[in-house]
């Protein structure tokens, strides 16, 4: 199979040559990052828009994101710039151990602050790293699951891909420890996805067996996966 990567010579040179200041959160904990505005509208549909025609921010060369993260924001510059997602810092992994619950809220906030950049593939690869990586180990927490019914639109791929885990692990006495603590959202959505399972078997699916796209947004920018086929026992033979 042919690899999906371009060679280092095809691949898309940076464009540095003009750059914006982004204001990130506020009182003491506001930060002020310098970066290129081609790079960060290059992945960000809401900088394009803001730094380009007659709006304020592009005459000025400034951005104000005071709801935003500082913390998360540098996750999403780091993935604007290379493509990699660092989400623990230096002193984090210096634990010794990946902290799958931390790892897992990371993805959470980072999926937000993406959908207010307009960024669509940094969602749809949070939401892969929560799907084949994460969740497999802890399952969303009380934290991920407000992250997500509280910071995202109903119908969000976030907000699926929790529900969808608790759907297939059915932990009643963990629900019933936090039911004070977890967004009625959660529970409403629950039992609509419950009654549906029991009226019809096959609408319920895992996540580890639930289509590449099933977990992603696509627009005229990204357009949707192409399924791998799947291995049968044919192709394991003639392995």
């Amino acid at each position: 199979m042919a690899s999906s990567t371009l060679p280092a010579f095809q691949v898309e040179q940076l464009d540095f040559s003009e750059a914006v200041t982004v204001n990130v959160g506020e009182g003491d904990a506001k930060q002020q990052f310098l970066l290129h505005k081609n790079i960060i509208s290059r992945h960000s549909k809401f900088f394009r828009a803001a730094f380009s025609g007659n709006f304020a921010e592009s005459k000025d060369k400034s951005i104000e994101l005071p709801e935003a993260d500082p913390a998360i924001f540098k996750i999403w510059i780091q993935w604007a710039y290379s493509g990699n997602m660092a989400l623990l810092s230096a002193s984090e992994q210096e634990v010794g151990h990946e902290n799958y619950a931390l790892l897992a809220r990371r993805c959470g906030e980072l999926y937000v602050l993406a959908d207010t950049l307009e960024d669509t593939l940094c969602r749809n690869t949070a939401t892969d790293l929560l799907r084949n990586r994460f969740l497999g180990f802890v399952g969303p927490s009380v934290h991920l699951y407000q992250i997500a019914y509280e910071s995202t639109p109903e119908g969000s791929k976030l907000r699926k891909v929790c529900l969808d885990w608790m759907l297939a692990s059915s932990p009643g006495t963990w629900l019933a420890q936090h039911r004070n603590e977890l967004p009625t959202a959660l529970f409403v959505d629950l039992a609509i996805e419950w009654e549906q399972v029991d009226f019809d078997s096959s609408h319920f699916v895992r996540i580890s067996d639930a289509p590449k796209c099933e977990y992603h947004d696509h627009d005229k920018e990204l357009p949707a996966c192409k399924e791998e086929p799947k291995e049968t026992s044919v192709d394991k033979k003639k392995a």
